[in-house]
């Protein structure tokens, strides 16, 4: 059993969507974390994927992650803007923001990984990004890692021209693998950028933190519980489970090799 991750960060966009200030120096903090933890890099060289870099990066792994077996994890870690076709969207119109306008949708993501994986691999997704966001919340601070909403639409509508055709649509699935995914806020919140060069966001300082403070043994449940807890109201990070229940992911937790 081996484990290995990908992390990626998006920081340019187009006007009017804000650039990024801490994505890629937390997708940085992520990869270093998980190679302390035993994870070996998916794709060489062993660099964060940033801007342009993710667009390929994302169907490189997909080939890559091809050779894992049962038992097998694969961590994928993304920082950038979150985007969504409208309010309380579901999986199939919000997922993350790339370079030069492209999307991907977080269905689309699941629906790769399960054609590419087999039964058994272990996923792990840890999105700090805004998954889409109200503008009924309150803003507390911070500029959020959103497209948007104008920006978003006009997006999602030339999707046809414009999005990133993924191979992987026409085989079938090869198996079902079983996913966690560890998303900065819940699916009408806002995540936020860090403050300033230099300063991470305030999920990722937060998910370092209790990362380096949880007790050596800590189930997936009792992981979550402590990540939430105390969280701004605005912005509760969320736990998402796709496929079948595996007894020994929930028993470790995120970034536990088993």
């Amino acid at each position: 059993m081996i484990g290995v991750s990908i992390h990626l960060a998006c920081t340019t966009y187009d006007p009017p969507t804000p650039n990024t200030i801490s994505c890629a120096g937390d997708a940085e903090a992520l990869r270093v974390y998980a190679r302390q933890q035993g994870f070996l890099p998916l794709l060489n060289p062993d660099v964060t994927r940033i801007d342009a870099a993710t667009d390929t990066a994302i169907q490189d792994f997909l080939t890559a992650a091809e050779n894992l077996v049962p038992g097998d994890y694969l961590a994928i870690t993304y920082c950038g803007h979150g985007i969504a076709a409208a309010r309380q969207a579901t999986d199939s119109d919000r997922g993350w923001a790339l370079f030069g306008g492209n999307i991907l949708t977080f269905t689309e993501l699941f629906t790769s990984l399960a054609r590419h994986l087999q039964t058994g691999v272990r996923v792990l997704i840890v999105s700090d990004s805004c998954q889409s966001g109200s503008e009924d919340l309150p803003a507390d601070g911070g500029t959020p890692l959103e497209v948007p909403h104008d920006v978003a639409m006009k997006l999602f509508s030339l999707r046809a021209a414009q999005l990133l055709r993924f191979e992987m649509f026409d085989d079938l699935a090869v198996g079902n693998p079983t996913i966690m995914k560890i998303a900065a806020c819940g699916p009408d919140q806002l995540a936020r950028d860090g403050s300033s060069v230099g300063q991470p966001s305030r999920f990722c300082a937060r998910l370092l933190d209790v990362l380096n403070k949880r007790p050596a043994k800590q189930s997936f449940t009792d992981f979550t519980a402590m990540l939430q807890a105390g969280a701004p109201a605005a912005e509760v990070p969320d736990v998402d489970r796709i496929g079948p229940f595996d007894q020994a992911f929930e028993d470790v937790g995120p970034f536990r090799l088993i």
